[in-house]
Protein backbone atom coordinates (compact mmCIF):
# COMPACT_ATOMS: atom_id res chain seq x y z
CA UNK A 1 0.00 0.00 0.00
CA UNK A 2 2.39 2.49 -1.07
CA UNK A 3 2.10 5.86 -2.49
CA UNK A 4 -0.56 8.49 -2.19
CA UNK A 5 -3.35 6.92 -0.17
CA UNK A 6 -6.82 7.42 -1.71
CA UNK A 7 -9.90 7.99 0.15
CA UNK A 8 -10.72 5.86 2.82
CA UNK A 9 -14.43 5.36 3.94
CA UNK A 10 -15.77 4.50 7.05
CA UNK A 11 -19.20 4.89 8.04
CA UNK A 12 -20.64 5.89 4.84
CA UNK A 13 -18.23 9.04 4.83
CA UNK A 14 -14.84 9.18 2.32
CA UNK A 15 -12.14 11.29 3.81
CA UNK A 16 -8.44 10.81 3.15
CA UNK A 17 -5.77 9.11 6.00
CA UNK A 18 -5.20 12.96 6.82
CA UNK A 19 -8.52 14.11 6.92
CA UNK A 20 -9.32 10.98 8.99
CA UNK A 21 -6.47 12.11 11.93
CA UNK A 22 -7.57 14.95 12.35
CA UNK A 23 -11.57 13.79 12.34
CA UNK A 24 -12.78 14.83 16.13
CA UNK A 25 -13.92 11.08 16.62
CA UNK A 26 -10.82 9.94 15.21
CA UNK A 27 -8.75 9.22 18.82
CA UNK A 28 -5.09 8.27 17.56
CA UNK A 29 -2.70 9.99 15.74
CA UNK A 30 -1.73 9.70 11.64
CA UNK A 31 1.49 7.39 12.16
CA UNK A 32 -1.10 4.75 14.10
CA UNK A 33 -3.98 5.32 11.88
CA UNK A 34 -1.80 4.58 8.92
CA UNK A 35 -0.47 1.35 10.68
CA UNK A 36 -3.46 -0.13 11.39
CA UNK A 37 -4.12 0.48 7.74
CA UNK A 38 -1.11 -1.70 6.32
CA UNK A 39 -2.36 -4.24 8.95
CA UNK A 40 -5.36 -5.02 7.21
CA UNK A 41 -7.11 -5.98 9.86
CA UNK A 42 -9.99 -3.08 10.22
CA UNK A 43 -10.52 -4.01 6.42
CA UNK A 44 -14.55 -4.31 5.57
CA UNK A 45 -15.86 -5.40 2.22
CA UNK A 46 -14.07 -4.09 -0.48
CA UNK A 47 -11.20 -1.61 -1.58
CA UNK A 48 -11.23 1.31 0.32
CA UNK A 49 -14.14 0.32 3.17
CA UNK A 50 -13.14 0.02 7.24
CA UNK A 51 -14.13 -0.91 10.41
CA UNK A 52 -15.06 2.54 12.83
CA UNK A 53 -12.96 0.67 15.10
CA UNK A 54 -9.97 1.73 13.68
CA UNK A 55 -10.38 5.35 15.03
CA UNK A 56 -10.13 4.26 18.23
CA UNK A 57 -7.98 4.16 20.69
CA UNK A 58 -6.66 1.34 22.63
CA UNK A 59 -7.74 -0.07 25.59
CA UNK A 60 -5.49 0.07 28.40
CA UNK A 61 -4.23 -2.90 29.09
CA UNK A 62 -4.87 -4.52 32.92
CA UNK A 63 -1.40 -5.29 34.49
CA UNK A 64 -1.20 -7.65 37.02
CA UNK A 65 -0.90 -6.99 40.36
CA UNK A 66 2.38 -8.38 41.71
CA UNK A 67 5.19 -6.78 43.75
CA UNK A 68 7.98 -4.74 42.45
CA UNK A 69 10.78 -6.49 43.91
CA UNK A 70 11.65 -9.65 44.40
CA UNK A 71 11.05 -11.68 48.30
CA UNK A 72 14.34 -11.84 49.45
CA UNK A 73 15.70 -15.26 50.49
CA UNK A 74 17.17 -15.60 54.33
CA UNK A 75 19.47 -18.43 54.50
CA UNK A 76 20.70 -19.49 58.56
CA UNK A 77 23.99 -20.74 59.89
CA UNK A 78 25.19 -20.88 63.15
CA UNK A 79 22.00 -18.77 64.56
CA UNK A 80 22.35 -15.65 62.26
CA UNK A 81 19.96 -15.38 59.13
CA UNK A 82 20.86 -13.29 56.63
CA UNK A 83 20.77 -12.89 52.89
CA UNK A 84 23.24 -13.97 50.01
CA UNK A 85 24.55 -10.55 49.68
CA UNK A 86 24.76 -10.12 53.43
CA UNK A 87 26.49 -13.56 54.04
CA UNK A 88 28.80 -12.37 51.24
CA UNK A 89 30.48 -9.04 53.34
CA UNK A 90 30.51 -11.31 56.32
CA UNK A 91 34.17 -12.05 57.98
CA UNK A 92 33.11 -15.81 57.86
CA UNK A 93 32.42 -16.03 54.57
CA UNK A 94 35.29 -16.24 52.28
CA UNK A 95 33.52 -16.31 48.71
CA UNK A 96 32.29 -13.48 46.65
CA UNK A 97 28.28 -13.24 46.71
CA UNK A 98 28.08 -14.50 42.96
CA UNK A 99 29.80 -17.53 43.93
CA UNK A 100 27.79 -17.83 46.72
CA UNK A 101 24.54 -17.61 43.64
CA UNK A 102 25.92 -19.77 41.68
CA UNK A 103 26.51 -22.49 44.18
CA UNK A 104 23.53 -22.34 45.27
CA UNK A 105 21.47 -22.60 41.94
CA UNK A 106 23.63 -26.16 41.24
CA UNK A 107 22.17 -27.69 44.62
CA UNK A 108 24.67 -27.63 46.72
CA UNK A 109 23.90 -27.09 50.56
CA UNK A 110 24.07 -23.55 52.10
CA UNK A 111 26.83 -24.31 54.42
CA UNK A 112 28.72 -25.77 51.82
CA UNK A 113 28.75 -23.34 49.30
CA UNK A 114 29.49 -20.79 52.15
CA UNK A 115 32.47 -22.95 53.80
CA UNK A 116 34.26 -23.96 50.59
CA UNK A 117 37.14 -21.79 49.76
CA UNK A 118 37.01 -20.79 46.10
CA UNK A 119 39.72 -21.14 43.65
CA UNK A 120 39.76 -17.57 42.95
CA UNK A 121 39.71 -15.32 45.87
CA UNK A 122 37.35 -12.33 46.01
CA UNK A 123 37.64 -9.21 45.09
CA UNK A 124 38.03 -6.27 47.48
CA UNK A 125 35.10 -4.11 47.72
CA UNK A 126 35.32 -0.90 45.49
Amino acid sequence: MGGVWRRLEIEGERKTLHEWSKDPRCEIGYKRLRTRLKSGNYRIRGRHRFDPAILRAPSPRKREERPLTKPRRFYEYEGDRMTLAEWARDPRCGVARTTLIHRMKKGWPFERALLTPSLIPPRDPV
